[in-house]
């Protein structure tokens, strides 16, 4: 039974370890310290409580329900009770992060704290999802690790990006907004298209077409924001 329970365990945390090594790889010419890149990771590890926290806060004093059978409701869900208060507890802990850390001097180093959070975050919710689902565990870790794994690190390297334009260039001042309503956008699309089909109010190969285009396209262009921060640090 420890075997199995340690199992599931490795299953959550493992795909998220995967991007951190594949970031760190990126950035091997100008490594971050490792107790810098392990305090990302445990701040994106506090970020679930603290999202527990402030999605019941929110809750008691805006007593909201959305009836998530209805379009209206399931992207309200998605955004209101997800997108909203994940990515703002992640960008405050990459703040409290970055905000007297010498080593954040170049532009990927954004990208690198950004992902170390976000996959903190991934992995913390992804133990949880899969104990909460026991019976079938595997198959919702594969899914996961194919899914909200990586769609978690998109929400991070753009974060990444525009934060360390804010930081770095004071012309791109707007950039501390789009750090943190670009994410949310990001991730409250992709929890209402989930939502959204596992209600079955979005239906057909079209649908599923469309969001794997969309998604193949979204880690296409995360690509094209690392190779653009590392073209700066040259």
């Amino acid at each position: 039974m420890k075997s199995s329970l340690w199992l599931v365990i490795l299953s959550g945390i493992l795909p998220a370890l995967i991007i951190v090594a594949y970031i760190l790889i990126r950035d091997r010419k100008n490594p971050e310290p490792v107790k810098m890149l392990l305090k990302g990771f445990g701040y994106g590890i506090l970020a679930v409580p603290l999202d527990i926290a402030l999605i019941s806060l929110i809750s008691n004093i805006f007593p909201l329900t959305f009836n998530t059978a209805s379009a209206f409701g399931a992207i309200a869900e998605s955004f209101i009770n997800a997108a909203i208060p994940e990515e703002a507890i992640k960008i405050l802990l990459l703040w409290l992060l970055l905000r007297k850390n010498s080593y954040f001097n170049e532009h990927m180093d954004g990208i690198v704290y950004a992902v170390c959070v976000g996959m903190g975050f991934a992995a913390t919710e992804n133990v949880l999802y899969l104990f909460s689902n026991i019976d079938n565990w595997q198959v919702v870790a594969i899914g996961r690790a194919f899914l909200a794994i990586p769609g978690h690190y998109i929400f991070a390297v753009v974060m990444g990006y525009f934060y360390a334009l804010a930081y770095f260039l004071p012309q791109h001042r707007y950039c501390w907004a789009m750090a943190y309503l670009l994410p949310v956008l990001l991730h409250g699309m992709y929890d209402s298209f989930l939502m959204l089909t596992s209600n079955g109010l979005l239906q057909g190969g079209v649908s599923v077409l469309l969001f794997l285009i969309c998604f193949i396209y979204s880690i296409r262009h995360t690509n094209k924001l690392i190779r653009k921060q590392l073209m700066k640090d040259c």
